[in-house]
């Protein structure tokens, strides 16, 4: 596999695609705080003006908003050691025992993580429809691609 002393080569993840639902109910703009705040500091406030914003027509005829950002190559990168570096060893672990489950034949890892809990500093893996979904593209993909690059991480990169 790639790597530079613990670090994942910057050209190995294509993009990552971030999206969540923003319901009639709910502020826009604390909404997108929520998936900003998945990122590094240093590169949030980069990402603020790159949402997308597509309106559709409930089943009551109650306004629903899909906002989806996406984040390429070394961002994606930046986003991903975010998000395990601040994940409690507990969903790391659930995390490599349902790799089969996230991922799909293209090598594409599929994470949801609560809308609630980003809003409130946290990064937690969540099941449900209240949640941030986040799909990382790799440039490239083996076997073992995303057990190695999250197994690397935790051990190598997080720890530091």
């Amino acid at each position: 596999m790639a790597k530079e002393r613990g670090k994942i080569k910057r050209s190995m993840l294509k993009e990552a695609v971030m999206s969540t639902i923003s319901h009639s109910t709910e502020d826009l703009e604390k909404v997108k705080a929520s998936i900003v705040g998945l990122f590094p500091r240093d590169i949030r406030d980069e990402y603020l003006g790159k949402f997308t914003l597509r309106t559709f027509k409930g089943f009551h005829g109650n306004e629903i908003r899909l906002l989806q950002v996406v984040v390429n190559g070394k961002d994606a990168i930046l986003l991903l050691e975010n998000i395990l570096c601040n994940l409690k060893k507990s969903f790391i672990g659930m995390l490599l025992d349902t790799l089969d489950e996230r991922t799909d034949r293209s090598g594409n890892l599929y994470l949801r993580l609560g809308k609630q809990d980003a809003f409130k500093g946290r990064i937690e893996l969540c099941e449900g429809d209240d949640t941030i979904r986040i799909i990382f593209k790799p440039q490239y993909h083996g076997k073992d691609f995303w057990t190695d690059i999250i197994s690397n991480h935790i051990i190598i990169r997080c720890n530091n």
